[in-house]
Order: structure tokens, then C-alpha cells, then sequence
């Protein structure tokens, strides 16, 4: 299945996360792709793993996975790569971009 994003085509595959974009409160807003020099925002990486995408990014050497989590006070969906901790900068061990 392909699936258009940000006027890019996209299958439905497996993308890495490489980096990450703060906002002023310090809270993850964009995340990047490995091979892509767009970034790309939270709720839009949500939507593709509610469409079926899957997610990994890399950590002390391991590849694993990123899933769709919900913050444990304000319920607000959240990415995390360890669905035990809920915190909304629960990627923050990855790089900034550049």
C-alpha cells in the first residue's frame, strides 16, 4: 500500500527514527528519518502507525522498536520506545537534528 505524506510517497514499510526537534518547553514535537532531510511531527508519525507503519530507532547499538503510547496523566499520544515509561520525552537518548 502507498502512502502520501507531506507531498512524498511512501509504502507501507519500516522507517528508522535518527533524530528529534524540542519545542521551547523542552517537549519532543518533530522527529527525522533515516534518508530524509524532512522532519516530520508527532501526530504524523502516530497517524502512520495507526495506518499500519512500523518504527525503530537505535539504541546502544540495538535496533528497536517505537510504539504508540499515551502519557499517563494527560493522556496525550506520545511516542516511546519503552512502553513502561510513558514520559513524553521518552526519546530524548536520540540526537537533535541539525
Amino acid at each position: 500500500m502507498l502512502y502520501k505524506l507531506n507531498s512524498i510517497l511512501y509504502c507501507m514499510t519500516e522507517y528508522d527514527i535518527v533524530c528529534i526537534i524540542h519545542d521551547d518547553k523542552k517537549r519532543i514535537v518533530r522527529v527525522r528519518l533515516a534518508g530524509s532531510n524532512k522532519d516530520f511531527t508527532i501526530n504524523d508519525i502516530l497517524r502512520l502507525i495507526r495506518e499500519k507503519h512500523r518504527f525503530f530507532t537505535y539504541r546502544d547499538g540495538r535496533r528497536i522498536p517505537v510504539f504508540r503510547g499515551r502519557h499517563p496523566i494527560t493522556h496525550t499520544p506520545l511516542l516511546t520506545a519503552n512502553l513502561n515509561d510513558q514520559s513524553e520525552n521518552n526519546l530524548d537518548f536520540l540526537p537533535h537534528c541539525k
